[in-house]
């Protein structure tokens, strides 16, 4: 198994849509790994194999965090190169953090623009955790306009225009619009980092994020959370302030300098 394991990651795969090939990464050969587990345990339990070969190898180490959040220039360009329903999508995903799974299988019954929230129940989320999405005046604009052109064959808020079909996946048209306005490197479930990160930017909790995006722990909030460098800079700058604004007093504590105001 840990041969496999090496092999499995010298070798070259040809992702969807990208023109170079790239290694398979640690993440993909765990799951590998974990699926190889499983079988093996059914087969020992149904006496077809004595043992489980993979019962003590080590899961690789992942380093698939992302990093990757644009400007709220860059989304408004974004959404020019998109047609009408695709730029829908992309418009809920980056106000409300939600995952693409939940937007395209979001269906009547969970949307309330009247009482401006959508409900997604334990089976709506990939946590299996129910939780209410709070909307903006833009997306409020979005659910009535679709509203009015509302399927009677189905449930489902989003459609294809031409068909009224649910919708199933934006993906060519999201990666063409990407390379249009010069995204590079940029994913669909990268909207929900940007909607983490400008959540914590607009002095929002914690706790209150995590309960938006139905994040389970902290480690996962953090994934999620961007600090750029704007920010960093920032913050050294206000660290030079206070000490350019402060003294020292004689029990060795800083004192705030009452001329300057401000620390």
């Amino acid at each position: 198994m840990e041969n496999y394991q090496i092999q499995r990651m010298r070798e070259k795969v040809r992702k969807r849509g990208a023109s170079l090939r790239n290694t398979v990464t640690p993440a993909s050969v765990n799951r590998e790994t974990q699926v190889l587990k499983r079988i093996f345990d059914l087969a020992v339990r149904e006496g077809v194999v004595d043992r489980n070969p993979c019962w003590k190898v080590q899961a690789l180490k992942e380093n698939n965090k992302r990093n990757r959040v644009i400007s709220y220039e860059q989304f408004q360009l974004l959404l020019g190169a998109l047609p009408g329903y695709a730029a829908d999508v992309v418009r809920i995903a980056y106000w409300t953090g939600m995952r693409a799974e939940e937007i395209l299988g979001l269906t009547w019954d969970r949307v309330s623009p009247k009482d401006r929230s959508i409900t997604l129940q334990a089976e709506d989320t990939k946590t299996q955790a129910p939780r209410t999405v709070y909307l903006k005046d833009e997306l409020i604009e979005v659910f009535y306009r679709r509203a009015k052109v509302r399927p009677i064959a189905h449930t489902r808020v989003l459609t294809f225009p031409s068909s009224n079909r649910p919708l199933t996946t934006i993906r060519h048209s999201f990666r063409r619009a990407c390379r249009e306005v010069g995204l590079e490197d940029f994913r669909f479930h990268d909207l929900r980092h940007c909607f983490v990160t400008n959540m914590r930017k607009a002095g929002n909790a914690e706790s209150v994020i995590t309960k938006m995006t139905g994040h389970r722990s902290r480690s996962m909030f953090d994934r999620y959370n961007t600090v750029d460098r704007e920010e960093a800079a920032d913050a050294s700058g206000r660290l030079e302030d206070f000490f350019a604004n402060s003294r020292i007093v004689p029990n060795g504590s800083v004192e705030l300098d009452k001329e300057a105001g401000k620390c």
